[in-house]
């Protein structure tokens, strides 16, 4: 009555189908399935149908999806050199009530987009890929899982907000997302501390990598305690750089806090950046571009923007780096001591060439205010 799978990149059933016209179509009866371990998947459909439901009558099946990356529902369409790929994802249909129960890094749905420009509709795919045919879909996720990852889209984080169930599923717990290679729109406001309730967390509680992030007009992302990034993203060498914005105002005021930071990409502020708390940078760029059209307003040894070479060897099989700043905005310092308009640190590593362009374009710095700045 049940199916269990454990270790590296286990999967519990798979079914695919590989003509539009003869789609596979599975039934498994169960109590329990689950898959544990990293890497997994507990239901993985390439182009196929799946039913899913309690081998008990009257009784809740119990979907867990246990491990770090380990999807519960993978769908893709059907790709192969010789057969071509099949224009359909696979649905899973329930024949009784379903709790998915997510744990220690597991991630509920897959979704891959078109291209950064699409927006991603996560409601409309999950009613495109699950049937819950007036049954109950419950999805229980942990503090350390996610909801969903979302490949290759573009991302409203208003759009990922538990604040509406679909057709019969119902997300409790952990808000959080996964986001890869995606461009994400902030348009909430949105608060970044770790260690209270204040404001909405979605945004912080979200996992970006290899992706643009916009802060839209109007928004503002927040935070007090020391550390924090308002936007932060980090590229290799061989990644599609996809370019992050702040158009609206970011506003940090704990120590050691960043405005914008982005490594091996291109970052750009045509907004407000106010980071008050000491030694923090409005904008920092690891190699890569960063650009200031907007205000910058720092405070206690802080630095407006920030520019370096450095790459470790991994980073850099080119052997060389560069980093490019310009500022046609505005740079201030309110208080304190030893603040730095712009600093550019050609510090690449020995037997590597890092290159440096500064381009002032009739833009404003004034530290008079911090003594000695």
């Amino acid at each position: 009555d049940h199916i269990t799978a454990e270790g590296n990149m286990a999967t519990a059933v798979y079914a695919g189908s590989y003509d539009l016209n003869k789609i596979s179509n599975t039934d498994i009866k169960a109590n329990r399935l689950m898959v544990k371990g990293d890497n997994g998947t507990v239901l993985n459909s390439n182009s196929a149908d799946i039913s899913i439901g309690s081998f008990t009558s009257g009784q809740a099946m119990e979907l867990t999806a246990d491990g770090k990356n380990t999807f519960a529902f993978f769908f893709k369409e059907f790709t192969d050199p010789f057969y071509g790929t099949v224009p359909y994802l696979g649905k899973v249909s329930l024949t009784s009530d379903v709790n998915v129960n997510l744990k220690n890094g597991a991630i509920g749905f897959y979704y891959k987009g078109d291209n950064i420009v699409n927006t991603a509709d996560f409601y409309s795919y999950l009613d495109s890929i699950v049937d819950t045919s007036g049954k109950n879909l419950t999805v229980n996720v942990d503090p350390n899982s996610y909801k969903i990852a979302i490949d290759n889209a573009k991302v409203n984080l208003s759009g990922l907000l538990n604040s509406a169930n679909t057709s019969g599923i119902n997300f409790t717990g952990a808000d959080k997302s996964k986001i890869y290679r995606s461009k994400v729109i902030v348009d909430i406001d949105s608060n970044l501390d770790k260690n209270n309730s204040a404001g909405d967390k979605s945004y912080s509680n979200m996992e970006i990598g290899n992706s643009g992030i916009d802060i839209s007009s109007g928004i503002t992302v927040s935070g007090t305690e020391d550390g924090l990034a308002g936007i932060a993203q980090s590229f290799v060498h061989n990644d599609v750089k996809i370019e992050s914005n702040n158009f609206g105002t970011i506003t940090l005021n704990g120590d050691k806090s960043v405005g914008i930071y982005n490594k091996m990409g291109t970052s750009k502020n045509q907004g407000i950046i106010k980071v008050s708390g000491a030694s923090g940078t409005g904008m920092d760029a690891a190699t890569g571009q960063a650009e200031n059209t907007g205000e910058i307003n720092i405070g206690d040894h802080g630095t407006g923007i920030y520019g370096e070479t450095l790459l470790k060897p991994a980073e850099n099989p080119t052997g060389t780096s560069s980093v490019s700043i310009n500022n046609s905005g505005k740079i201030t310092a309110s208080s304190g001591e030893k603040a730095v308009g712009i600093f550019i640190n050609q510090n690449a590593l020995a037997g590597t060439t890092g290159t440096a362009s500064l381009d002032l374009l009739n833009g404003n710095i004034d530290v008079s205010a911090s003594k000695n700045g």
